[in-house]
């Protein structure tokens, strides 16, 4: 039942995910909500688990080689990704930490699939734009990919044990 753990993290960032499609921004708060709400969650885990404290230290681990992974991409191209999408980032990771390594791969696998559909879906439907500077600035809710990402890992996890 270790694929229901992640659930009440998932859940919060949804709620991220409507905010940032909605105003384009991620407050702070409720990445710290959803990642206190997700250790509570981890917390009962473990004392009911044969496994201990063991699945909080790898969402822990997972969650800052994510963020720093997230991080790095963000320097690699300034302003592609914002803070809200790292802190986003941050609690996607902690919530499908407890899944361990090969969950967070394929999380990994499918955020980067998802953002290129999406990246090329909307090429798509604005190939007709005027000029080559009306389709310049692509901005994407990209809380939404992270989202997608980790419900369908969620997903895939069960379906596979």
């Amino acid at each position: 039942m270790v694929y229901l753990v992640p659930i009440p993290g998932l859940c919060i960032l949804g709620l991220v995910s409507v905010q940032d499609i909605r105003s384009r921004q991620v407050h702070r708060s409720w990445i710290l909500l959803g990642i206190l709400v997700q250790l509570a969650s981890l917390l009962g885990y473990c004392v009911t688990s044969p496994l201990g404290y063991w699945p909080l230290v790898i969402a822990f681990s997972i969650t800052l080689v994510s963020t720093l992974l997230q991080s790095t991409l963000a320097l690699i191209r300034p302003g592609a990704l914002g803070l809200g999408d790292i802190t986003s980032t941050a609690l996607a990771a902690f919530s499908i930490g407890v899944l361990g390594w090969a969950s967070t791969i394929l999380f990994w696998f499918l955020t980067g699939t998802l953002g290129l559909l999406a990246i090329s879906l909307y090429y798509w439907l604005n190939r007709k734009a005027k000029c080559a500077t009306d389709r310049a600035e692509v901005s994407f809710p990209f809380v939404t990919i992270l989202f997608t990402a980790a419900i369908a890992t969620d997903i895939i996890t069960y379906l596979i044990q």
